[in-house]
C-alpha cells in the first residue's frame, strides 16, 4: 500500500480503525488546520529547558512515575505572543525501524506559574539599551510508564524571535524539546543550575556557567549542538500505517544557521564560544549587538553509558554596554582538589573590583543540599559592607567518595554600570579509602572547673567515623536518659554526679558501629539557701523597729537590702523604718566556696500616730494658746479645714497649719466653729472632726 505522509505542527487526535471515508476527512482537517496555523503566527520563543524527575513506582504494575517539567522564556514585549495553558506532550517508543518511533500516547504539559526574568541592574546613566522583557514559564504533568520500555518525550512550538541574528527566517523557525528514558533502570534527568536568557555586552568576554546536577550521581558531559527546529512547513513529519498508528520522523530537525554562523560559532567571524566538558563553563564574546541562538546539551553516563541528554536551549542577548570591569576572584588560585573521604577541606575566598563597586557572592550545587549530599558542604559569604569574602567548608564522611568529581559554582555581581558577573567552577575528588575504622567519641564538659548548685553545664560529643545520621544515647550515673543529639545541657546535676555517652555510628565503613565515650564528673560546690523571718518589735508615732531572724543554711557571708536604700551584713539585723509602707527585704547568702543564693520578702510596715485637739483656744495675741491645730509629738502632714455653723469654709491649709481665728484677714467673734483634720499617713489616713470654741 502507498505509503502516506502528513504534515504535523499542532494537537491531533487519530482514532484507530475508522472507515476510510472518517480517516480522509481526518487527514483533510488536519491539513487545513496546519495551515490556518502557519500563517500569522506570533514570535516569542527564547529558549528552555525539558527535564523528568523519577517521583515514584507501582511494583506492582511494574511501572514508575515521573514529573516531566518544562522551564520555558519569552520576549514578553508587546507584540509578543503570550504563553499557552498547556503543551501536548508526545510519548512515543521505538519500533523496527530506529528512525520511525510509534505514538504510545499524548498528554497536556500544564502551565503552574509564570514569573519575570530579571534583567542586569542598571541605572540612568549607563550607556544601555535596557528594553527587553523576559518571561519564564513553568510546566509539569505526571506520567506512568512501563520500565521495561524505552521512551521518547517530545514537544514542539513556534515560532523563535524575529530579531534572532543568526538563524534564516528565525520567525518561521520553530523550537522542539526532546528526551529519552531508558529501559530498565531507576533515573532522572540533570538539572541546569542558571537561566537560559544571560545579557551580555557587544566586545566583553563573559563566562557564563551551565553546571548541572544529577539527582542519580552518575557523571556528566557537556558539548555545544545544533538546536532543534524547524523551518517554514519543512516541519516534524509523521507517518500513518495501514491500522493507522502514528510514528514520528526521527532524528528531530535542527535550525539552519545564517551563513558565516555555526553552532559552535553562534556569534560570527571574531566572535568566541568554547565549553568546557566537564564542568559546563562557557566562554562567549560577541563583536556585535545582536540576539544569537546556542545550545549546550549534557550528557548523562553510568558505569560508561549513556542513558540521556538535556539540552539547555538559549538565546544571548548582546547589547552596548558602558565599560565596566567584571569582579575577580583573588584567591584561592585553585580551584581543582582531592581529599579522602572522611577528610575536610576547608578554604577563603577573596574577590576584587576594579571599579571598587559592590559585589554580590552566591554558590550553587549539589553538596550543600543536605537532601543529597549529607553531611553538605557550608559557604558563607561576609555581610560586612566593602568586605568581598567568603568562606568554604565541607567536612566529608566514609562513603562519600565518588569516581568523578564534586562541583560547585562561584558567581560573583557587582552592581556597576553595567552590572557584571564572573563564574568559577570548582571541583573537589573525594577518593576512596580503606573501610577498616573504628567510630570513635570524646566528651568535653563547659565549663570544667567546679560550679555551684543549678549552674547550667554543657556536654559536647566530638565523633570520628559517625555517619551522616548516627544515634546517640546519653548516661547520668549510669542511667539512660533521652537524648539523641551530640550535645547536652543540665542545671541538675548533683556532686560526683558522671555522664557519659555512647554512639551509634550509621557509617557503610566501620567495623563496629558502637563506641562509648570517656566519662565526665561534675563537681558541684556546696551550696547555700538563703530564707529569714521577720516581725515587728516596736511602734511609735511614726518609727517602726523591725527584727530579721536569719533561716538561711551554708551561709559565711549575708548582706541584706532592707528596700529603704539601706544595708546590713549583719546575721539577723534589726531596722528601723520612719514611716509606714511595704518595703521589699532582700537577703543574699555566699557560701564557703564562693556559691550565692538570694532571696526577698516584702514587709508591711503600718505606724501608728498619737496626738491631742484642743476643744478652745483665744486669739488675743498674748502669746497663749493663740493658735488652733492638734498637737502631738513628730506630726506627719495634715490637712486642716474650719467651717462656721453655717457650713461656709473659712480656713483650709496643708502641712503643719495652724487657724489664728481669722477669715478674710478678719478676727471671727466668739463662737463655737467646726473643724476637719486629715493626717496624712500612707497607709493609715486619720480624719477627725469636732467642734473648737473661739474665746475672746
Amino acid at each position: 500500500m502507498k505509503q502516506r505522509f502528513i504534515i504535523f505542527r499542532q494537537r491531533i487526535f487519530i482514532r484507530k480503525r475508522l472507515d476510510n471515508i472518517v480517516v480522509m476527512k481526518s487527514i483533510i482537517a488536519i491539513l487545513i488546520f496546519i495551515l490556518l496555523c502557519n500563517t500569522g503566527q506570533a514570535t516569542h520563543i527564547m529558549g528552555g529547558e525539558f527535564t523528568y524527575t523519577l517521583i515514584g513506582s507501582v511494583p506492582q504494575q511494574q511501572k514508575k512515575v515521573y514529573k516531566i517539567s518544562l522551564n520555558y522564556y519569552r520576549n514578553c514585549d508587546t507584540s509578543a505572543a503570550q504563553f499557552q495553558t498547556f503543551y501536548d506532550l508526545y510519548i512515543c517508543y521505538d519500533s523496527s525501524n530506529t528512525n520511525y518511533k510509534r505514538l504510545y500516547t499524548q498528554i497536556s504539559l500544564d502551565k503552574i506559574n509564570t514569573q519575570p526574568v530579571t534583567l542586569p541592574v542598571l541605572d540612568t546613566t549607563c550607556y544601555y539599551n535596557n528594553n527587553w522583557c523576559v518571561e519564564k514559564a513553568y510546566y509539569e504533568a505526571t506520567v506512568i510508564l512501563s520500565e521495561d520500555t524505552t521512551w521518547h518525550l517530545f514537544l514542539n512550538d513556534g515560532a523563535r524571535n524575529v530579531s534572532i541574528n543568526n538563524l534564516i527566517q528565525p520567525d518561521s523557525t520553530g523550537i522542539f524539546f526532546y528526551s529519552m528514558i531508558p529501559a530498565g533502570i531507576s533515573n532522572s534527568t540533570p538539572q541546569f543550575s542558571s537561566l537560559p536568557t544571560p545579557f551580555i555586552c557587544n566586545l566583553d568576554t563573559v563566562q557564563l556557567s551551565n553546571l548541572a546536577f544529577d539527582s542519580d550521581g552518575d557523571s556528566l558531559a557537556y558539548k555545544l549542538v545544533r538546536p532543534y527546529g524547524n523551518l517554514g512547513v519543512n516541519n516534524l513529519m509523521t507517518y500513518q500505517d495501514i491500522n493507522l498508528n502514528l510514528y514520528f520522523l526521527f532524528p528531530l530537525p535542527t535550525v539552519i544557521y545564517s551563513p558565516g554562523y555555526s553552532y559552535t560559532s553562534p556569534f560570527g567571524a571574531g566572535g568566541i564560544c568554547s565549553l568546557d566538558s566537564q564542568t559546563g563553563l562557557l566562554t562567549i564574546s560577541s563583536p556585535n549587538q545582536g540576539l544569537y541562538v546556542l545550545t549546550v546539551e549534557v550528557e548523562e553516563y553510568r558505569n560508561g553509558t549513556l542513558l540521556s541528554g538535556t539540552r539547555h536551549d538559549m538565546q544571548v542577548i548582546v547589547a552596548a554596554c558602558s565599560y565596566n570591569t567584571a569582579p575577580q576572584l583573588t584567591s584561592p588560585v585553585v580551584l581543582n582538589y582531592q581529599i579522602d573521604e572522611g577528610d575536610s577541606l576547608c578554604f577563603p575566598l577573596t574577590f576584587a573590583d576594579a571599579e571598587n563597586n559592590q559585589i554580590n557572592i552566591s554558590a550553587t550545587g549539589n553538596l550543600f543540599d543536605a537532601a543529597l549530599n549529607n553531611p553538605p558542604a557550608l559557604f558563607v559569604v561576609n555581610t560586612a559592607p566593602n568586605n568581598n569574602t567568603a568562606q568554604f567548608c565541607w567536612k566529608t564522611i566514609c562513603g562519600q567518595a565518588a569516581p568523578f568529581p564534586y562541583m560547585f559554582t562561584v558567581a560573583i555581581t557587582d552592581n556597576g554600570c553595567p552590572s557584571k558577573t564572573n563564574t568559577y567552577v570548582f571541583t573537589i575528588l573525594v577518593k576512596s579509602i580503606s573501610h577498616n575504622q573504628l567510630p570513635s567519641i570524646t566528651l568535653s564538659m563547659f565549663p570544667d572547673t567546679a560550679i555551684c548548685t543549678g549552674t547550667a553545664i554543657r556536654f559536647n560529643a566530638t565523633t570520628q567515623f559517625a555517619g551522616n545520621n548516627p544515634t546517640y544515647q546519653w548516661y547520668i550515673n549510669g542511667q539512660a536518659i533521652s537524648n539523641n543529639y551530640p550535645d547536652y545541657i543540665t542545671n541538675q546535676l548533683n556532686n560526683g554526679d558522671s555522664v557519659s555517652v555512647q554512639l551509634i555510628s550509621n557509617s557503610i565503613c566501620v567495623i563496629d558501629s558502637g563506641a562509648i565515650s570517656n566519662t565526665q564528673v561534675a563537681t558541684v560546690l556546696q551550696p547555700t539557701v538563703a530564707s529569714f523571718i521577720t516581725n515587728t518589735v516596736s511602734v511609735n508615732s511614726i518609727n517602726a523597729l523591725q527584727q530579721f531572724t536569719n533561716l538561711s543554711v551554708g551561709n559565711t557571708y549575708n548582706y541584706w537590702n532592707f528596700g529603704d536604700s539601706t544595708q546590713s551584713v549583719d546575721i539577723s539585723p534589726q531596722h528601723v523604718y520612719v514611716g509606714s509602707g511595704i518595703y521589699l527585704v532582700q537577703l543574699i547568702t555566699v557560701s564557703s566556696d564562693g556559691c550565692r543564693d538570694t532571696t526577698e520578702v516584702p514587709v508591711d510596715i503600718k505606724t501608728t500616730m498619737s496626738f491631742f485637739i484642743p476643744s478652745s483656744f483665744t486669739p488675743d495675741a498674748n502669746g497663749l494658746n493663740d493658735w488652733f491645730a492638734p498637737i502631738g509629738a513628730e506630726m506627719q502632714d495634715y490637712t486642716l479645714q474650719i467651717f462656721n455653723r453655717w457650713g461656709q469654709l473659712l480656713f483650709s491649709e496643708t502641712g503643719k497649719p495652724q487657724w489664728n481665728g481669722r477669715f478674710k484677714n478678719q478676727l471671727l467673734p466668739l463662737g463655737t466653729y467646726i473643724y476637719s483634720i486629715r493626717m496624712n499617713n500612707p497607709t493609715d489616713p486619720i480624719i477627725k472632726t469636732g467642734t473648737v470654741m473661739l474665746l475672746r
